[in-house]
């Protein structure tokens, strides 16, 4: 059994690289999935005609109208969740070629302790939180990658 439980975990795991960084990514929970799933879908637009009037062209929405439209408070809880994905998310982090660190990212400055291994998520930079939980959303909802890499583990043995 230990062979399945291994090729299990090892299809859990995916690599990226952000911000001159190599990542190790677990997939997250299907809660915190949802929760992300959820805050995004809060944010789209609801348009209430779906069809649109005969010869009238539809204003696109500017970045402007788009935060007229959304509370700060709802872009900061936004902003939370994709944080708290990265955080679910990453294991280990190295220098390309280097030895993995174990890593965990925490959401919140006043637990981080860099020499144990606990990195504060604010820590990075945007563009590298925004990789990896762009990463994480699509490890963890992938349909397919998973199972051609345990296929290929029973076509070894």
């Amino acid at each position: 059994m230990a062979g399945v439980l291994h090729a299990l975990a090892t299809a859990a795991i995916k690599e990226v690289n952000a911000g001159g960084v190599d990542w190790r990514l677990r997939r997250v929970s299907s809660a915190d999935l949802a929760r992300a799933q959820a805050g995004a879908l809060a944010l789209l637009p609801v348009d209430p005609t779906p069809t649109k009037a005969k010869g009238k062209k539809q204003k696109e929405e500017t970045t402007q109208d788009f935060l007229r439209r959304v509370s700060p408070e709802a872009l900061a809880q936004t902003a939370a969740m994709t944080d708290s994905m990265a955080c679910a998310a990453v294991t280990h982090a190295r220098i390309p070629g280097g030895e993995w660190e174990p890593v965990t990212l925490v959401p919140r400055r006043e637990k981080a302790d860099p020499e144990a291994g606990r990195l504060w998520v604010g820590d990075l930079a945007m563009d590298v939180r925004s990789a990896l939980f762009q990463a994480a959303m699509a490890h963890s909802t992938e349909d397919g990658e998973a199972v051609a890499r345990l296929e290929s583990f029973r076509a070894g043995a």
